[in-house]
């Protein structure tokens, strides 16, 4: 008999038998081979990441990952696993990163190694999207203007109209309440 890995059941792909490739029954078939699995585990492996020496067996590649000290994006730089976020961040140059000229409407995102040369064969693209930008702030701009200078106006009259009116307050009881004041 053989097993079949969950990924391969998941994936649905046809079971046979690979000695006499006769159709296999997932149910009644295929089962856990648990001395396979152990002697499977057993072997011995290289890391995966460019740049790491870490042999070991099978069993203990996944926490080697979580400790390994290569950058994950493979970029040949050597990096500890509490510096591995900030040398994404920051230096990787193959970290996906978006074009600095984004806020101005560059939708381009690429790898941190050719920005440079994204700038140089995008210069006129991107000045022209600069100039766009400036032109729509200098209408918001003059808009906020002519809103303030509104506001402003309107502000003045109520000033002008609170300055001419005399306000009285009528507060009940106030010969008892200024009794208690004075006492």
């Amino acid at each position: 008999m053989v097993e079949f890995s969950p990924r391969q059941r998941s994936q649905g792909q046809f079971l046979t038998c690979p000695f006499d490739r006769q159709d296999l029954d997932p149910v009644r078939d295929v089962f856990p081979d648990t001395a396979t699995e152990r002697k499977i585990l057993t072997l011995a492996i290289r890391c995966p990441r460019e740049g790491c020496e870490w042999t070991g067996e099978l069993r203990n590649k996944e926490e080697h990952l979580t400790q390994c000290g290569t950058c994950p994006n493979n970029c040949g730089h050597s990096v500890s696993r509490e510096t591995v976020l900030t040398h994404i961040r920051d230096e990787c140059p193959l970290a996906v990163v978006s074009c600095p000229y984004t806020r101005v409407g560059c939708d381009t995102v690429i790898q941190r190694q050719t920005v440079e040369p994204h700038l140089q064969n995008g210069l006129n693209l991107h000045l022209n999207l600069a100039c766009l930008k400036l032109n729509e702030t200098i209408v918001e701009l003059e808009e906020t203007k002519r809103q303030l200078q509104t506001t402003r106006l309107q502000l003045d009259r109520t000033k002008e109209e609170l300055d001419k009116t005399t306000f009285i307050w009528k507060i009940s009881g106030f010969s008892g309440i200024f009794t208690q004041a004075i006492a």
